[in-house]
């Protein structure tokens, strides 16, 4: 964030665009709320990054494809852990295709990639099993950090360059004059056969020189040999020279003295910018100096905002934690508001449009559509973070476990087997916000919003919310959120809320006869319905009989995909085993064990 800031304010940086790619989804979130708050304090900033043909944009490595901008920040988000040590496992990258995702990203970017990380390649262990994704990713790393690419192979070269009498010609010709060559420069099978340095800057080259060799005869068309490899190249800032075999056996000085003329004259212009480089560098000097104060300070403030979202975020679970454990253990107590307290009328308001989410048997009935959720923006989605208050993880005793069930058993669904959670993958488009903000838009918006939630429900509405920003290159804002309402009130979609929490499902899906229990370890344990979160508990349940708490939490996290059971994920489940032994479809089974309700869900869908 504080170097999209300085670019920003640097006046030779500010007209190359810029894109964020990051590794995951709450890497991508966390970032683009940290730029929400300095774009309200600073409306130019605002204007300059989310206006023009290429406004900014925030993805990570699943919906990036596509989209150019001149400047890549690539965000690793990977990196030691308190101890130092550094886990070899990087995600999606290491399953099979990981390595396409990553060049995906990598090739974002069309003048310049800056890579923001917490570790070198040295520190990637890559071994003959490696997957390729993480091959890919060490070697990335390994180039950024400056160092050559693995060499090819020697003899190869040596070989080719036995064949080639024209080029070592040509190398001498042109190094007798003073400059330096290289031969056969670049990492594919299409490569500059000769590349000639800069004598005032030897990262750079002032020429490159192409043959009709071996190079040449290798390529398969005429497009690829005379339009697209050249075109690349020229884009890449190559000054090219192209130098034929036969003109060179038909009048081997004029090609030579064509070919040092063109050298000659190239050198003088790189004399001149590097005397004009100096020149800048010493005059901005002071200026650099003011930059870059300014940069510590911007990163100390970000800094400081971005503690502070995560103490917000925080504070939210823990208050989502008491609330579970009081509704969990508080049943039937008296809960009237204070004597002399003014009554919520916007609470009120919000309860009366968008309706708590009953416990399952209950008599659920799908509420119609968005017409009855307020204007307001929902409350964000706390997230429990399972803290060490023994409170907070106690699960409350019933008063009688042979009370008697509804009549359909405690819950009225039948869990069936995991399957594979499917995302929803929307076309992509490049709008701005005033683009997408446009009445004329809003139907599109709508269908948008009933494919994510055709393809993913039951989900988080703010998950649907960042799939539409996300395909249509837009980042949330005042205008943007506005948008988006009011096109997921023309979708008319069927929402339920829990615990201050809005859920999007399908109009066929029942939420409390739901039955589906889906795996995917990329999806946030806080977008998990309490319904399909009791579902995974029963499923455990049902496949182990009785089990102590720990267990049932373990279990249930193992069937919804999740490798590592971590405090955050293990306070979502906790709070939905107090969830479902309240509704019924849980009993205790001794001191903190568990076992299905006789007559609850003990057979998969469909038997």
């Amino acid at each position: 964030v504080a170097e999209i800031i300085r670019r920003f304010n640097d006046p030779q940086l500010r007209d190359m665009s810029v894109g964020v790619v990051t590794f995951n989804q709450k890497q991508q979130t966390l970032i683009e709320n940290l730029l929400t708050e300095q774009y309200r304090e600073n409306a130019e900033l605002d204007a300059w990054a989310n206006g023009g043909e290429d406004p900014l944009f925030i993805k990570n490595l699943e919906n990036v494809q596509g989209d150019e901008r001149d400047v890549i920040l690539f965000s690793v988000g990977y990196g030691p852990d308190p101890k130092g040590r550094i886990s070899n496992n990087f995600g999606p990258i290491n399953n099979s295709g990981g390595e396409k995702r990553l060049n995906v990203a990598f090739s974002r970017a069309r003048k310049a990639m800056i890579i923001f990380t917490s570790m070198h390649s040295s520190d990637i262990r890559v071994t003959e099993s490696s997957p390729e994704g993480v091959v890919a990713f060490h070697d990335f790393l390994r180039f950024a950090e400056g160092k050559e690419l693995e060499p090819g192979d020697g003899e190869e070269i040596r070989e080719r360059l036995a064949k080639a009498g024209i080029m070592q010609n040509i190398i001498n010709a042109v190094e007798a004059r003073g400059f330096r060559c290289r031969p056969m420069v670049g990492h594919s099978d299409f490569q500059v056969d000769i590349a000639v340095a800069d004598p005032y800057d030897p990262s750079r080259y002032i020429m490159g020189i192409l043959l009709d060799g071996d190079v040449y005869g290798r390529t398969k068309n005429t497009r690829d040999r005379e339009i697209a490899q050249t075109g690349v190249l020229k884009h890449l800032g190559w000054k090219l020279c192209r130098v034929w075999t036969v003109d060179w056996w038909d009048n081997r000085e004029k090609e030579l003295a064509r070919l040092l003329d063109t050298l000659d004259r190239l050198n003088e212009l790189a004399k001149t910018r590097h005397e004009q480089q100096m020149a800048r560098e010493e005059a901005e000097k002071e200026e650099r100096a003011a930059r870059e104060e300014e940069s510590r300070r911007m990163i100390s403030h970000i800094g400081s905002q971005a503690a502070r979202v995560i103490a917000e975020d925080e504070a939210a679970d823990e208050r989502e934690t008491f609330s579970r454990d009081k509704d969990a253990s508080g049943a039937g107590e008296d809960t009237a508001e204070p004597a002399g307290a003014e009554p919520d009328a916007d609470a009120e308001e919000r309860a009366a449009a968008v309706p708590e989410e009953p416990l399952p048997g209950a008599g659920e009935e799908a509420v119609p559509g968005p017409a009855e959720i307020s204007e307001e923006e929902p409350e964000p989605a706390p997230e429990i973070s399972g803290t060490d208050d023994e409170a907070a993880e106690e699960i409350p005793e019933q008063p009688d476990e042979t009370e008697a069930l509804p009549e359909n058993g405690p819950a009225p669904c039948v869990p069936g087997e995991p399957t594979e959670y499917m995302t929803c993958v929307l076309e992509e488009v490049s709008m701005g916000p005033a683009e997408f903000s446009d009445p004329a838009n809003k139907n599109d918006i709508a269908a948008r919003v009933r494919k994510v939630v055709d393809t993913e429900a039951p989900v988080l509405k703010d998950t649907v919310m960042r799939r539409v920003f996300a395909s249509c290159g837009v980042i949330k804002g005042k205008n943007t959120l506005e948008a988006f309402e009011k096109g997921f009130r023309a979708a008319k979609i069927k929402t339920r809320k829990q615990k201050g929490i809005v859920y999007c499902w399908r109009d066929d899906q029942e939420p409390g006869l739901y039955a589906g229990i889906r795996v995917s370890a990329e999806r946030a344990s806080d977008e998990i319905c309490q319904q399909e979160l009791r579902n995974a508990i029963c499923y455990a349940l049902r496949q182990k009989d009785v089990l102590e708490k720990d267990e049932v939490v373990k279990e249930a996290s193992l069937a919804l995909g999740y490798k590592k059971l971590g405090k955050r994920l293990e306070g979502v489940l906790l709070a939905a085993l107090q969830w479902s032994k309240s509704s019924g479809a849980v009993v205790s089974a001794g001191p903190n064990k568990f076992r299905l309700a006789e007559g609850g869900p003990s057979q998969t869908a469909g038997e």
